[in-house]
């Protein structure tokens, strides 16, 4: 019965000091308060691009050039490289490729796991200034 008792309390403490090793991961998330800003943030056409999230796809665009939305498929990384080449772009125009402003826009049938992506994708191309916020007006129509 001695062993059988060791046995049970060696199992237990590598169960105990297992679990206290693997610690969850999660993302860091600052969001702003709730109360509205009189001071907007001001960033140039030049440098901004909006990205729409829908359910099966991607939709960008340059500035306020709505009407030139293109399209853009959630299964492969062309997002990365279109990001990629926006910001090489602001680089060799401004000579900071972090000035570089990103809108995230999600639709009502995007879901959780293409906000993180794009937000991951920030964070692989060291993108440090975007945003997330509704889309309006003619964005609405992108709601897939």
């Amino acid at each position: 019965l001695t062993p059988m008792v060791d046995l049970g309390f060696l199992l237990l403490t590598f169960f105990i000091f297992s679990t206290a090793l693997s610690k969850p991961k999660q993302m860091r998330l600052i969001l702003p308060d709730d109360e509205p800003t009189n001071d907007p943030i001001k960033a140039s056409e030049e440098k901004t691009i909006s990205i729409i999230l829908g359910r099966d796809s991607l939709y960008y665009y340059y500035g306020k050039d709505i009407a030139n939305t293109k399209s853009v498929s959630k299964t492969n990384n062309e997002i990365r490289d279109i990001l990629i080449k926006k910001k090489k772009e602001v680089a060799a125009r401004f000579n900071d490729g972090h000035e570089m402003f990103v809108v995230i826009k999600p639709s009502a049938n995007a879901n959780y796991e293409s906000i993180v992506n794009i937000l991951d994708e920030m964070t692989i191309n060291d993108i440090t200034r975007h945003a997330i916020v509704d889309p309006e007006g003619q964005e609405l129509l992108f709601n897939n």
